[in-house]
């Protein structure tokens, strides 16, 4: 890929959803396969169908999120490459989606709970987090805020 191959889009998932799990040099790789609907500004014509692309244990995350009429948001590069049949198709390859709306987030948290299981997915910060001192951390009753307000700004009471 080249340096400056860099594409965001964000877009609508239109329904056709392909995931799949092939060998590559005797390696089991996930693949998903998602078209996006994608509308700019008002009077534009939308892209009809930004064919999108997403391997490996991310592409097993993200179907296990998403659905028809899901959107997503995703950064990746574009690449042309020839299908098994044959046709030249242009495509983005994700490699970072976040999901916006529309989406299965019970399912999606098993999936991450199986990906994190079988060793593909690094555990969520939120299943360590033990508190990092954030207001709302603090002893039940411990409402003193006396301590976070510079002096000369406490009048005489």
């Amino acid at each position: 890929m080249a340096r400056n191959n860099h594409v965001w889009v964000k877009g609508d998932i239109t329904g056709d959803i392909y995931y799949d799990i092939f060998k590559l040099d005797g390696k089991e790789v996930q693949y998903l396969r998602l078209y996006l609907m994608v509308k700019g500004v008002k009077g534009a014509n939308g892209v009809k169908g930004l064919r999108t692309c997403v391997y490996g244990p991310l592409a097993e995350l993200v179907y296990g999120h998403v659905r028809k009429g899901s959107r997503l948001a995703v950064i990746g590069h574009i690449q042309q490459r020839t299908t098994r049949q044959g046709k030249m198709v242009f495509e983005v390859v994700a490699y970072e989606v976040d999901f916006l709306r529309n989406i299965d987030w019970e399912a999606g948290e098993r999936t991450r709970r199986d990906l994190v299981q079988r060793g593909l997915l690094r555990p969520s910060f939120k299943d360590q987090d033990t508190g990092g001192g954030a207001v709302g951390d603090s002893s039940p009753g411990d409402d003193d805020f006396s301590a976070a307000i510079p002096e000369d700004l406490i009048g005489d009471e």
